[in-house]
């Protein structure tokens, strides 16, 4: 289920809300990060967890 949100829909999300540079670069961080834990999540779900 699921992968790492795409750079062209984060991309387009903070275009459509006229983000700041700065705020951009804290929506990516903030993102993968939450892709990484939801990553984790999968793998410990399947049994490939560490």
């Amino acid at each position: 289920m699921g992968g790492p949100i795409s750079w062209v829909a984060i991309k387009d999300y903070a275009h459509h809300y006229e983000l700041e540079p700065d705020q951009y670069e804290a929506l990516v961080h903030h993102l993968r990060a939450m892709d990484v834990a939801a990553q984790d999540v999968r793998d410990k779900k399947d049994g490939q967890g560490k």
